[in-house]
Parts: structure tokens; C-alpha cells; sequence
């Protein structure tokens, strides 16, 4: 699942399973770059870190101030760059900054703070409202100077955005349900991928029947004034390996009018996450299907 991609001064490579963020400078403010059409946030994998965002174009590629400088690797979260979902940007080598703009756009992310010499995983949220298909440029080096930039090609899988967005993105072929409850505790995942108006309009590698799809994706949606008002809660479930080990993923939470929240985490296996069908059937009795990854209020 790791594509190599062109080798410049600094190399850069791209890895496995990563948006409305306002205005300039820091994120503060009320008018929104063009930027952030494509890419909502950036931030480190834990969350520690999260990136500004600045108008104009990125810093230009200054090699001579640096020198020599290992090898940087990038690398997608999941097979499926998905429309208001995230994937994943795994950084080593010596840099402590990286730069995500857009081919064309006006304005960049920028994140420091990383820590050179170690392999770290950058969250980048993709945009509900972006065009089907754009290049991102990720450029990498010291808190001073850029070494390189890499021009990735990103090609969104359209599905339902609404009031409502909820998805999950991994990193292996292997079978990962979303669970999503309403404020009614009625629930939808892949027995029940409708209910009211919510609805899971993508399910992938289903009980790792062959042949699997490789989108590593799942999404939920309520259309825009169908949302139900209330609290909400996400779980999610290993539920087949497939053969794989290991699964990284990221929850993406998108409500109309706040800022997209991601969740990131790691399966050890399918048989320490797995429970089974519903999370909560009609009894009220509590399954544990999965992980609660968080709750969240719709007012």
C-alpha cells in the first residue's frame, strides 16, 4: 500500500490511513482561503499538533540553506482520498516543518514541531465542498527553509457530505465498521445502513468476502436540515483481518457550522476490537460492538 513517488533533493514518498477550519493566520477569524476548500486542518497524529493556516503562496525551495538532508517520506492514509474524510502523511528523516498547499490555490497549511529522526503521522482533512480531483503539494524541511516539494494527485470518492458527516479511513484490506448512533439511539451501521434519514453510503471489504474493493472506507451521513437535534455517538469495530494485522485508522467527525474533529487510533487485532452486529439493539442492552471513538451534540 506504500507508492513510491519522485525523488527530488529531498525525497518524498507517500503512506498509509488522514476540514471547515476559518480564516487566516492561526485558524481564527471569519474569512475562510481558498485553501481551505481542499484541505480543513492539519494536524500530528496524536493531536499535540495542529497546523496555521496563511494566505499567498508556500515558501519556496531553499536547498542551499540546509544542505544535505536525509530522506522524507509521505505517505496516504488509505487507498480512498475521501470527500470530508482524512488521511494520513507519515514524515521522516530531518525535517521539522511541512507545507500542504493546493496546485493553483491561494494559501498553505503549515505545520511545525516535529521531531527530527523519527517517523511521525500528519492528519490531513480533506474539504466537503472541494473539486473531484486536484494535486496537493507537500513540502517538507527545517523551521527556515523548504527542501522539496512533491505534487501528490488526489482524487476524492464523492459521497454524502449533509448537516452530518461521519467517517472512518484505515490503512490495511481489512474489514472496519462504523457504528453511528442517533439522538433517538437508533442505530446505523452495515445491517441497518438506513434509518430516518441518515444512511451508510459506503461500506467496504464486507466480511473480507472476496474480492475486497481496497477503499478502507466507511461513511455516514444526515442531509443538510434532516439531522436529528441531540447527542450523537461513534463506535467503531475491527471486525474481519482479512489475513492483515494491525489497522491504523481515523475517525472524521464533520457537523454544519463547527470545525471537522478526527480521532486517530490503532487495531492490534480484529479479536480485541470485535463484538459482533449492533452496538445497542432494540432491548437497550449495551453489545460493546466496538471502540467508542467520541460523542457529539447537534443543536
Amino acid at each position: 500500500m506504500h507508492v513510491a513517488l519522485p525523488r527530488l533533493r529531498s525525497s518524498l514518498l507517500l503512506l498509509a490511513s488522514l476540514l471547515t477550519a476559518c480564516g487566516g493566520g492561526g485558524g481564527g477569524g471569519s474569512t475562510q482561503l481558498a485553501v481551505q476548500q481542499y484541505v480543513a486542518s492539519v494536524k500530528s497524529f496524536d493531536g499535540a499538533l495542529t497546523a496555521t493556516v496563511h494566505a499567498g503562496a508556500p515558501p519556496p525551495v531553499t536547498v542551499s540553506a540546509l544542505g544535505d538532508v536525509e530522506a522524507v517520506q509521505l505517505a496516504a492514509a488509505s487507498n480512498t482520498y475521501l470527500r470530508g474524510g482524512t488521511s494520513s502523511i507519515a514524515v521522516t528523516g530531518t525535517a521539522t516543518r511541512i507545507v500542504i498547499a493546493v496546485d493553483g490555490v491561494d494559501g498553505y497549511w503549515e505545520l511545525g514541531g516535529l521531531t527530527p529522526g523519527t517517523t511521525q503521522s500528519v492528519l490531513v482533512t480533506f474539504g466537503q465542498s472541494g473539486p473531484d480531483s486536484f494535486g496537493l503539494r507537500v513540502g517538507s524541511g527545517s523551521a527556515t527553509a523548504i527542501t522539496a516539494y512533491q505534487t501528490i494527485p488526489v482524487a476524492l470518492t464523492s459521497v454524502g457530505t449533509g448537516q452530518v458527516q461521519v467517517n472512518v479511513t484505515w490503512d490495511l484490506d481489512v474489514d472496519v465498521d462504523l457504528h453511528v448512533l442517533d439522538p433517538a439511539g437508533d442505530e446505523i451501521y452495515w445491517s441497518n445502513k438506513t434509518q430516518g434519514d441518515g444512511k451508510l453510503d459506503l461500506d467496504s471489504n464486507a466480511a473480507c468476502i472476496l474480492p475486497l474493493d481496497h477503499v478502507r472506507a466507511e461513511n455516514v451521513t444526515w442531509p443538510t436540515g434532516k439531522a436529528p437535534t441531540g447527542t450523537y455517538k461513534v463506535l467503531v469495530d475491527y471486525y474481519a483481518a482479512c489475513s492483515a494485522g494491525p489497522v491504523h485508522y481515523v475517525v472524521t467527525v464533520n457537523v454544519t457550522g463547527k470545525a471537522p474533529q478526527t480521532f486517530a487510533g490503532t487495531f492490534a487485532s480484529a479479536t480485541a476490537a470485535d463484538r459482533g452486529g449492533a452496538c445497542f439493539p432494540a432491548s437497550g442492552t449495551t453489545l460493546a460492538c466496538g471502540v467508542l471513538i467520541t460523542t457529539f451534540a447537534v443543536p
